[in-house]
């Protein structure tokens, strides 16, 4: 019982730092060049995205 309670604040409080500070937390991963790189990777793997990006830019 007090082992859940803990875990519910600590989801919470977890919630909030990352809420708060999303943009820091952000830019701080996109300042990382490998770390740049592989989401990048990533982004531009998903086809939604890709078809969505390549039709704005070759119209």
């Amino acid at each position: 019982m007090q082992n859940d309670f803990f875990k519910i604040i600590l989801i919470t409080a977890l919630s909030f730092f990352l809420y708060r500070y999303r943009y820091r937390i952000l830019n701080f991963l996109l300042n990382q060049p490998m770390l740049r790189q592989i989401m990048v990777k990533s982004f531009i793997g998903s086809p939604f995205i890709r078809e969505r990006m390549m039709g704005q830019l070759f119209r």
